[in-house]
């Protein structure tokens, strides 16, 4: 079912939307999310395994596919919030921050896998969304060029690591003593 010809939407519109597609809201745009391939779900499968097993018994969490709304203001309720992004993996530190069905602020790290349709978006938007918000770990990950690049947020503004190929380990700075060797992640 289409929705309806809005030209702005908050999350409370988002949660009333009968449908099986899957959207994101871009400063209050619906936008049209494809379903992730095989390939997508590996590599974010493996990714998501190595992190479980290292923040076993430590204060953060890992989440596949949790809705993470990004207010524009402190004290924004999250029915109002207009920028509501699904991001493949998401590492959340500060447990004030989650609810039943979302993450109310920034992520402590944000894992994205590219593919053809999100890789702009991925690279442009959210990249600026993110740091915006204060995200303070951003990883792009391209399963067709297995890399890997972190983007790490200082004094409010993303620092972009090399770019991490298989036979490399691509280390977190946000999450001491994680660290990814390339060549497992795209396997």
């Amino acid at each position: 079912m289409p929705l309806p010809l809005e030209t702005h939407y908050t999350y409370k519109d988002y949660l009333s939307w009968v449908t099986e597609e899957r959207y994101e809201l871009f400063d209050g745009v619906a936008v049209l999310q494809a379903r992730p391939s095989l390939l997508h779900q590996t590599v974010s499968g493996n990714i998501f395994f190595a992190l479980r097993s290292f923040l076993d018994g430590k204060p953060c969490r890992a989440f596949q596919e949790i809705e993470v709304l990004l207010p524009s203001t402190a004290n924004q309720k999250a029915d109002d919030v207009n920028t509501v992004y699904i991001p493949d993996i998401t590492v959340v530190c500060d447990a004030d921050k989650l609810h039943p069905q979302y993450c109310l602020g920034a992520p402590d790290v944000v894992f994205e896998i590219l593919s053809p349709s999100t890789a702009r978006a991925d690279r442009i938007v959210k990249l600026n969304a993110y740091q915006r918000a204060g995200v303070r770990e951003y990883w792009l990950v391209s399963p067709l060029e297995e890399t890997v690049q972190i983007f790490t947020l200082e004094a409010g503004t993303f620092r972009a690591s090399d770019i991490f190929t298989p036979g490399m380990t691509a280390t977190s700075c946000a999450l001491p003593g994680f660290s990814l060797d390339v060549s497992k992640i795209f396997r």
